[in-house]
């Protein structure tokens, strides 16, 4: 998924979400990754409600991974449609 996102397609990205089962994923490390990755083509796309979900899976599965500066914070930033808490996001 992450792939699609980094060449701009959003649609591929969300497609590939469709199947994604997070606790099938082999390494746990990636389930929060893949909830970021999920959340920024939500997003993308306007769909606020359901970033927050990902972005919820994120804060449980992983919390400092979304209490730092990443692409979850951005996400969540571009869904709070607020300034990035990030500086280098900014």
């Amino acid at each position: 998924m992450g792939i699609h996102w980094e060449l701009g397609d959003v649609d591929g990205a969300l497609a590939y979400t469709v199947d994604l089962v997070p606790a099938a994923l082999p390494a746990p490390e990636r389930r929060p990754r893949a909830a970021t990755d999920t959340a920024r083509a939500l997003v993308a796309v306007g769909d606020v409600p359901a970033t927050s979900v990902q972005l919820q899976r994120v804060e449980r599965t992983a919390p400092l991974t979304s209490r730092t500066c990443t692409t979850s914070t951005a996400a969540t930033s571009t869904a709070n449609a607020t300034t990035p808490s990030c500086p280098r996001d900014r």
